[in-house]
Parts: structure tokens; C-alpha cells; sequence
């Protein structure tokens, strides 16, 4: 606490010096996080077919095709 700095008491009752706190992490860099445990992470192998959603689109338009081309055949009286 700096000799002019008043001492005061915040509602906790903490005392507090009344100045800033000094910042030891250099302009434009990152402070370490506190209390962090995180560790690298191994990245998990691809999902295969379920991670690729092109496939299951054209999936559900060929359904759709197929659903849609039965009732115009219903229409039309092919069947």
C-alpha cells in the first residue's frame, strides 16, 4: 500500500489499499488463465458416415423423389 494511500474498508469489511493492481503480463499478451488444468486434447477420429451431411441430403431428396413420383403415378393412373 502506497504511505498516502487511505486505508479503507469495503463492505465485506476487506481492507483495501485504494490503488491499482499491477499488471506483470505485458502489453498485447494473453495473462495465463488462473486456476486453468486444461490439457492438449486428442482430436477424435471422423465420425465416418454420420458426419457427412451431403450423403444423407441426397438421401432424403431421392426419398422425396420417389414419394412425390408415386403420387403423380396415382394421378396419372399408373397404378
Amino acid at each position: 500500500m502506497h504511505p498516502s494511500a487511505p486505508d479503507r474498508a469495503d463492505r465485506s469489511g476487506r481492507r483495501d489499499g485504494g490503488g491499482m493492481a499491477i499488471s506483470l503480463t505485458p502489453p498485447g499478451e494473453t495473462p495465463p488463465a488462473e486456476g486453468s488444468i486444461s490439457e492438449a486434447h486428442v482430436e477424435r477420429p471422423d465420425g465416418g458416415i454420420w458426419e457427412h451431411p451431403a450423403l444423407w441430403a441426397a438421401v432424403v431428396l431421392l426419398g422425396s423423389a420417389v414419394v412425390a413420383g408415386y403420387f403423380i403415378a396415382r394421378i396419372f393412373g399408373f397404378t
